[in-house]
């Protein structure tokens, strides 16, 4: 079932705040849906409002915030399955930078044809 939480902190100068789901999506308090879009890293993020000027956070971790807990404060808000696109809590998990880094350096970037 998706859960709906106000994103907190974010209201624009009109007063309108965001929600966001666990399932990765986000809307505006007016019921809008924002439009996810695609950064350099291959990670979602949308476009808010905050008092007169934007923000632009990304999806994996305004839904970590919004329901994860994180009684440590860890700083990264990283994706289980390595999937950048997949924003649902149960994929999501709070990591230390050096967890982090470990884990991205044990993915194997190529395989090698030893014939060659």
């Amino acid at each position: 079932m998706e859960k709906w939480k106000t994103i907190p902190g974010v209201t624009s100068v009109l007063g309108i705040t965001y929600d966001v789901s666990n399932r990765g999506r986000v809307r505006s308090s007016k019921g809008k849906p924002m439009k996810r879009l695609i950064d350099e890293d291959g990670y979602f993020f949308v476009s808010l409002r905050k008092g007169d000027s934007n923000i632009l956070p990304r999806v994996n971790r305004l839904v970590a915030q919004a329901f994860i807990p994180n009684p440590d404060n860890l700083p990264v808000a990283d994706h289980k399955d390595r999937d950048k696109q997949n924003d649902h809590e149960d994929n999501l998990q709070w990591l230390t930078v050096k967890q982090n880094t470990v884990r991205d350096c044990a993915r194997p970037v190529a395989r090698l044809d030893p014939e060659t």
